[in-house]
């Protein structure tokens, strides 16, 4: 029990308690004494009156310091610290910050509950015990928004705000969020009052300090709450996942490797870990754990051949399920399929281009296989082709196009597909009748001497140019250009690579939702001696994953509490999608289009199709439990794996020591799982106030009483 005052500055005003005894000194009368014969009788009952007199003035004096310094004592508002609540006495209403921790640790099981719900059964105490005129503030340090104010609640509505604060696995900030209670404590109410609840687990708390917060209101009361120290930490959980390689490829294996921790003092004898491929289980592995220790595990997986993988490791259930699994999910690469136009079918087959541009889409590292699979035809075939059964078209030195094919080509472009179309003595655009091409072309002129190229200015982080690495410019300096088709960047195109006077060769530019780049020049020998050149196979493999989109598989993955991205093409702009959540609740999402340039989340995102600069993108910001996330589309699913972030297994919690020395003179208590009332764990600050007012009130009265008699 003790004391504190809101306004402790004011009592350097305790000095005025000796100006009543200042004035009684300035006030007393000289008397001048003189003995008269005649009135000796009367000197003994003159004496009985003036001790009475005096003993009159004396309290009189006693009462008017008191008064004073009561007054002096109620500016400055003592208020009295006992063990019982935040709910005190007095006639000033007061405010109630109560911050819970919902962080994955906290959902650590007692045996009364998880220490979130024995956080929650204390909050509801403290506002059953609020007056009518005492308000009530809620906040989570995960899944809050970040400068949402706090509402001020009266008791049914803080009630109902509680019921709405939900267990997360993800990371808490309890610094941004202890800060933004201070920031929002009601400066009308008398008292006010900050109650944080936790288990302080190293996940969290370790980085915390005072400084952090910023700012620092000495009329706020700030009390720390650490709940359910005595349930311990024992807990098992995953560390170090590593997958290779990942994501996988279509139909080869690739391995999941573990650390099981034991955070318990006691050994651990044939702990079962399972992984679920899907929702069958694949494969279980037993491991012995000492306390306090790790053992490794490894798992071989098969990766299918198309379509998604996904799976989870799993331990035996135990105090905190949140550690107890971890779940992966990967869109499985494919080989792209590109359709080799050859316009001059004539030529022999080593001197023609499409020789060229196959073997560089072909080529592959030793023993593994190439990522594009090409079909080659002549001019003459196109009436007949499958638009729709290939990723992108490369079109060599092609005339005239077919009235059929022409069309087929345009909406094959529009609806996502891709086009490089490499000029040559045989086309231009108006003759193929491609009008709607991002360049037009004129008709061929001989350089002299010949001459290089180089990357167009601020082109230099294009995907095309994207495996050549740092300086990818230097390879194009050494190139020799004989001969080139002039192109003028059309229908808002831009170029990519340009001659040293400025002139462009490569033209790029979008068509509906697909890519379309215009190459001035040939892929053979004829023109240009690129195509023999060493840059020439990454070049063209830059342009079929520009194209194409790359033929990797995509990693969906993410923490709880982070958001995460969700591309398509840009043709879905203003179309939503359902995200189906772990306890299979539903959330609809919508695409808006998204400017080049733009930041990503932070999270690894989510492919749907082609998605290249400027597409479409919406964001999922509510996964904050565990476990897969399936994005609806009509035509398939797709997963995300969303996980507890790896510093939530850090549930031992900061040394109480520690942490009052960071905290320095705050209050820090603890709260038992079993306690039955809980607020015998919390600070109770009673308003003396009211107690003081009446005192000084009785002080006026016998002050008027024996001043009358006086």
């Amino acid at each position: 029990m003790s004391f504190q005052f809101l306004h402790s500055a004011l009592l350097w005003g305790m000095g005025l308690v000796f100006l009543p005894i200042l004035i009684h000194l300035l006030r007393r009368r000289l008397v001048r004494r003189y003995r008269l014969p005649t009135f000796e009788f009367l000197l003994r009952t003159q004496r009985r009156i003036t001790n009475r007199s005096r003993l009159r003035n004396w309290i009189l004096l006693f009462l008017r310091v008191c008064a004073v310094g009561i007054i002096i004592f109620l500016a400055s508002r003592p208020l009295l610290e006992t063990e019982g609540g935040v709910a005190g006495v007095g006639w000033f209403p007061e405010h109630t910050v109560a911050v819970i921790d919902n962080s994955a640790s906290m959902a650590f099981e007692t045996g009364k509950g998880s220490r979130f719900d024995v956080s929650k059964r204390a909050v509801r105490r403290m506002i059953e015990d609020m007056s009518d005129a005492d308000r009530m503030s809620i906040a989570a340090t995960a899944g809050e928004p970040a400068a949402a104010p706090l509402k001020e609640l009266k008791r049914e509505d803080a009630l109902a705000a509680l019921e709405q604060v939900r267990q997360t696995d993800a990371k808490g900030a309890p610094a941004r969020v202890v800060r933004h209670a201070l920031e929002n404590a009601s400066p009308k109410a008398g008292r006010r009052n900050i109650v944080v609840f936790s288990d302080f687990a190293r996940g969290d708390w370790e980085s915390f300090q005072i400084r952090n917060l910023k700012q620092w209101n000495p009329h706020v009361h700030l009390q720390f709450v650490r709940v359910a120290p005595e349930a311990g930490v024992e807990d098992l959980s995953f560390q170090d996942v590593k997958m290779k390689p990942w994501p996988p490829k279509a139909g080869f294996s690739f391995t999941i490797g573990a650390r099981v921790f034991n955070r318990g003092e006691e050994q651990k004898s044939k702990v079962p870990v399972r992984l679920y491929v899907g929702e069958e289980l694949q494969e279980t592995i037993e491991v012995d754990l000492e306390p306090n220790g790790a053992s490794p595990v490894s798992f071989r997986v098969n990766a299918p051949e198309k379509g998604v993988l996904y799976g989870r490791l799993e331990l035996p259930e135990d105090n905190l399920s949140a550690t107890n699994r971890f779940y992966f999910a990967a869109g499985i690469g494919k080989r792209l399929r590109a359709l080799v136009i050859d316009g001059d079918p004539k030529r022999g087959l080593q001197d023609s281009e499409t020789f060229f541009i196959v073997n560089a889409l072909s080529a592959a590292p030793l023993g593994g296989e190439s990522p594009v699979l090409t079909r080659v035809v002549a001019s003459y075939e196109l009436n007949n082709v499958p638009w729709d059964e290939y990723d992108y078209v490369i079109a060599c030195n092609l005339g005239r196009w077919p009235d059929r094919a022409k069309q087929g080509l345009r909406s094959f472009v529009e609806k996502g597909g891709g086009l490089f179309w490499a000029t040559g003595e045989l086309s231009n655009d108006k003759a193929a009748g491609l009008g709607w091409l991002p360049a037009t072309a004129k008709v061929p002129v001989t350089l002299r001497p010949s001459r290089s190229l180089k990357i167009t200015q601020g082109e230099e982080a294009h995907p095309v140019f994207s495996l050549l690495g740092i300086n990818g410019g230097r390879f194009f300096s050494a190139l020799r250009l004989a001969r080139i088709t002039p192109l003028a960047p059309a229908r808002g195109g831009r170029a990519l690579l340009e001659l040293p006077d400025g002139a462009p060769v490569l033209v790029v530019g979008s068509v509906g939702s697909g890519q379309v780049m215009v190459w001035g020049s040939t892929c053979d020998r004829d023109w240009t001696d690129l195509a023999v050149r060493p840059v020439f196979v990454p070049f063209m493999r830059g342009v079929s994953d520009f194209l194409g989109g790359t033929h990797k598989g995509v990693s969906s993955s993410a923490d709880a509490g982070e958001a995460f991205e969700i591309r398509a093409p840009v043709r879905r702009v203003g179309e939503a999608i359902q995200i189906r959540g772990p306890a299979r609740e539903e959330r609809a999402i919508q695409f808006t289009e998204k400017a080049s340039g733009s930041e990503p989340a932070p999270a690894e995102g989510l492919r749907l199709g082609k998605a290249g600069s400027g597409g479409a993108v919406a964001y999922y910001r509510d996964a904050y439990r565990a476990g897969f996330y399936r994005v609806l589309t009509p035509d398939e699913k797709h997963f995300v794996a969303v996980n507890a972030p790896a510093s939530e297994a850090k549930i031992s919690p900061v040394e109480m020591s520690i942490f009052k020395e960071k905290l320095e003179k705050l209050d820090v208590r603890d709260l038992p799982a079993n306690d039955s009332d809980p607020l015998r764990s919390i600070l109770r600050l009673i308003d003396l106030g009211a107690l003081l007012f009446l005192a000084l009130g009785g002080i006026f009265v016998a002050e008027a009483f024996l001043a009358d008699r006086t």
